[in-house]
């Protein structure tokens, strides 16, 4: 969840607003158990305080995203309360928009983001340097709940909107990209995938971290290839079909490299173990052994031979059809193109 700062009107009582300060300082450091204890406290001293409410509310929500928290209804009710208290409070709406969303209550989910939005659409001059992420991310949310309701134009709007509170959500970049390819509007996908590669390394640790939302390099070069082939640019088409195969090849590189290292480990061990035979440890191995996964790599190769024989540079596009073939030799797309290939001839 996004640490603010946040639009909450003070308590008139100095004591509850003391707790409340001390329980913002325990959740910006990471203390939940402190911070929920001292929103308490300031709840106690002031039950009419929306800040307190919120507060108790904010820490159920984190907790819920971790997911340690399954009591949904207090952290709804923590911040309907503050909602009742101060009805102009934005980032109330936007965090029970949150709780309602993760527990897929759509339709309550976008009326509590578009509250937010309605209430204070810039939140101009409230975050720091960073700028509006806060309401950026209650148009992204807006936008994934449009998405779940087969609503694209609408997605396609807010996550429009998101990025121009915040350009550097790259997530957004590819997933309305995506969106735009669905919708056949391939030019703005394209631009949105460049803008994903512009900013990849700003998401490669998400993605070392196994963040299946984050889209592979090679993925991203994937998609613009395709948009641009629906263009007809087939110049790009092949600069991104040649960088998806090296990053395909360097992964492949890798792979074989690491399992070769298992492999001598695994061997040595099944050797010394005493359990097997000689004889049957040879046989186990070989039948063991194994293909390399191709990680795209024979589907690149495919499109930039269909790519270039387009441009009409077929022995370039025969080049690329036969290493499909050295690859994988059953594959009828690559065994078609070159007896086209040969016609031509």
């Amino acid at each position: 969840m996004t640490k603010m700062k946040m639009c909450v009107k003070p308590s008139v009582n100095p004591a509850a607003q003391a707790a409340f300060e001390q329980g913002e300082g325990c959740f910006m450091g990471g203390f939940y158990e402190d911070a929920a204890n001292a929103y308490g406290r300031a709840r106690a001293l002031d039950p009419n305080f929306a800040g307190a409410h919120y507060g108790q509310g904010r820490v159920r929500l984190l907790k819920m995203e971790m997911g340690s928290n399954k009591r949904v209804d207090k952290a709804i009710g923590n911040f309907t309360e503050a909602i009742r208290l101060d009805p102009d409070f934005a980032d109330a709406f936007y965090c029970r928009g949150l709780v309602y969303f993760l527990n897929g209550r759509i339709d309550e989910a976008i009326n509590d983001f578009t509250e937010a939005i309605m209430l204070d659409p810039d939140c101009a001059g409230a975050y720091e340097s960073r700028g509006n992420i806060f309401y950026a991310n209650a148009y992204y949310c807006r936008g994934q709940t449009y998405y779940l309701n087969g609503k694209i134009d609408n997605t396609i709007n807010d996550f429009t909107e998101a990025l121009r509170l915040n350009p550097e959500l790259v997530l957004v970049y590819w997933k309305r990209g995506r969106l735009y390819s669905e919708k056949g509007e391939y030019e703005k996908a394209a631009a949105d995938y460049t803008e994903v590669i512009r900013r990849y390394s700003k998401i490669e640790v998400a993605n070392r971290a196994g963040d299946r939302r984050v889209p592979s390099l090679e993925d991203v070069y994937h998609y613009r290839g395709l948009a641009y082939h629906a263009t007809g640019d087939y110049d790009n088409e092949i600069c991104d079909c040649t960088e998806e195969i090296r990053i395909c090849t360097d992964k492949i590189r890798r792979y074989e490299d690491f399992g070769a290292r298992m492999q001598d480990e695994r061997e040595k061990n099944m050797r010394n173990s005493g359990i097997l035979s000689q004889e049957e440890v040879d046989w186990l191995l070989d039948s063991v052994g194994g293909s390399v996964m191709d990680f795209g790599v024979v589907s690149a190769y495919n499109r930039r031979g269909k790519a270039y024989r387009a441009k009409g540079e077929y022995d370039s596009a025969k080049a690329d059809f036969e290493e499909v073939l050295r690859l994988d030799p059953e594959n009828e797309e690559a065994k078609e193109a070159l007896r086209e290939l040969l016609n031509k001839s």
